[in-house]
């Protein structure tokens, strides 16, 4: 609601979008589908993710895209805490 406000809705920004709503019982899982979504963006906006490692993909994939096109990105994370809610009874983290 801050954003209705104190955006400049003229400007347009690259968007990273990423929805958790669906169920992952497993953290290979989770791991695999934000692969995937880092492999889509990578490719739509021609950026080479140059790791292995999820987190850091994310970094190459966001510096990447803001190299690209010049403009800062917007990353939207909807659905955050699914998989932990999911998952919080589960011991261990295989």
């Amino acid at each position: 609601m801050y954003l209705e406000n104190n955006w400049n809705w003229e400007e347009k920004y690259p968007v990273v979008r990423v929805s958790f709503d669906t169920t992952f019982s497993k953290r290979k899982e989770l791991e695999e589908f934000i692969v995937a979504i880092q492999e889509k963006y990578a490719k739509e906006f021609e950026v080479k993710l140059n790791s292995k490692h999820v987190g850091l993909r994310n970094i190459n994939l966001i510096e990447g895209i803001y190299q690209k096109v010049g403009r800062k990105v917007v990353l939207l994370i909807d659905e955050y805490d699914k998989p932990i809610l999911d998952n919080i009874e589960k011991s261990g983290i295989g």
